[in-house]
């Protein structure tokens, strides 16, 4: 793969979640939700109606829950979309060290891996000991031993984070590999 093709790879992501986000945002407004009654998609053979999706947004804690369930999703996708293609890119260039060098790579590496598997922290090396160097930090995110083990949780990895995380990734993806 050039590095334009990963550039563009990486653009698409970003355009993914930014598509995911706007559309969380249209279909929370009121005015929007009423287009939703009676229309559907067909996806191969099966069709999905989109009235369930109405009501549960017409009620305010049903409507925060699902939002809430739907961005976590949009940026487990977008950060394990993007770790990943990067990672294939630069095995394929023989660049993972300098993408091992990016300041976000340990935080979105063990963020990734939580997210991927049963979102817990797993912050132990295939000996089962503590990766040397905990605690991680990267802009406001901090991993520490104490959470290995323990979920995720938004309070500590926040949607203004994982954006950030993500963006970073991206941008230093575009500037610094070859």
């Amino acid at each position: 793969m050039l590095h334009s093709e990963l550039c563009s790879q990486l653009e698409n992501i970003k355009n993914n979640l930014i598509l995911g986000l706007s559309g969380i945002f249209l279909l929370t407004e009121e005015r929007s939700r009423g287009l939703l009654v009676g229309h559907h998609a067909k996806v191969g053979g099966r069709t999905i109606d989109f009235t369930q999706v109405s009501k549960m947004l017409a009620d305010v804690a049903d409507r925060e829950i699902a939002v809430k369930e739907c961005i976590k999703s949009i940026f487990r996708n977008s950060l394990k979309e993007t770790f990943e293609t990067i990672k294939v890119y630069c095995g394929d260039s023989n660049q993972t060290k300098i993408f091992q060098n990016f300041g976000s790579y340990k935080v979105a590496k063990h963020l990734r891996n939580a997210v991927s598997h049963n979102n817990k922290w797993d912050l132990r090396d295939p000996r089962k000991e503590l990766y040397p160097g905990l605690p991680f930090q990267w802009s406001d995110l901090v991993i520490s031993a104490d959470l290995d083990g323990l979920p995720v949780e938004l309070s500590h990895v926040t949607f203004e984070i994982q954006l950030a995380l993500v963006l970073d990734l991206i941008t230093h993806a575009q500037q610094e590999l070859k």
